[in-house]
């Protein structure tokens, strides 16, 4: 078993010790990620039925507003390409983070390393995110079936065991994305397949450590308070990673 509060405190640690403070990396790489999901939603024509439904909630009343859509072929072109880059940005700050947790003198310009594998960055997002979503179908199913014939918030109460599995897969893949920035000889269904084997026996044990955050996200309803608990759980994960999959090995097990 890992020492959870070794890892965070080592966690904390860095992240008093590291320059540029990971903060100022987060709140850029945040930035830049909420700009792209404006422009996204503004050319794909969503934006609007967002600004609505949000505007319904701040008024204490919860209205669906159906999204417009764009019939125009370049707006969309525009959207996939948006929403690639946000994918790829994404996994550059987990490059980031894993350099910061390694102190291998980490940058903001780590954040755009990623785009080196670009490809394989946009594939492994994609291929964990449709695996994840396959096993989502055991709760949709009955939850879509029970909700004709009863009250479709009760039928959603009743199926949510059934989401354990979907939980489990997302517990599965998590490391994947580590292991493509580390093994990148490795194609990203190895990674997947690695990720799946050391995770055995050890989804608990993440679940765990991630639990013990909770009282850190809740303090993210402040404004700004996600800027240090972001890299702080990063950091923390990516320690845990280390500890469950040292330098090589993957070597040894990849099938």
């Amino acid at each position: 078993m890992i020492d959870r509060k070794e890892l965070k405190a080592q966690a904390r640690q860095i992240l008093r010790e590291t320059k540029p403070s990971a903060v100022w990396v987060t709140l850029m790489v945040t930035a830049a990620l909420l700009i792209m999901q404006v422009l996204s939603l503004t050319l794909s024509g969503d934006l609007d039925a967002y600004r609505s439904m949000l505007e319904s909630a701040m008024a204490g009343q919860l209205t669906y507003a159906v999204p417009s859509g764009t019939n125009n072929p370049i707006g969309w072109l525009l959207t996939i390409a948006l929403d690639v880059m946000s994918l790829v940005l994404s996994v550059g700050y987990t490059l980031y983070i894993l350099r910061l947790s390694r102190r291998k003198n980490p940058s903001f310009g780590d954040v755009f390393d990623a785009f080196g594998i670009f490809l394989r960055a946009v594939w492994i997002s994609i291929l964990r995110s449709v695996v994840v979503s396959l096993w989502s179908f055991i709760y949709a199913l009955p939850a879509s079936f029970l909700g004709v014939v009863m009250d479709p918030v009760l039928a959603s109460v009743i199926c949510l065991p059934l989401l354990a599995p979907m939980f489990m897969a997302a517990y599965s893949y998590r490391l994947a994305v580590f292991i493509l920035l580390d093994e990148r000889q490795y194609s990203c269904m190895q990674c997947l397949t690695l990720s799946r084997m050391a995770m055995q026996g050890r989804r608990l044990e993440l679940f765990r450590l991630d639990l013990s955050f909770l009282g850190w996200m809740l303090l993210c309803v402040v404004p700004f308070v996600f800027l240090w608990v972001e890299p702080y759980m990063g950091v923390t994960s990516a320690k845990w990673y280390d500890k469950v999959m040292p330098p090589s090995s993957s070597k040894e097990i990849i099938p």
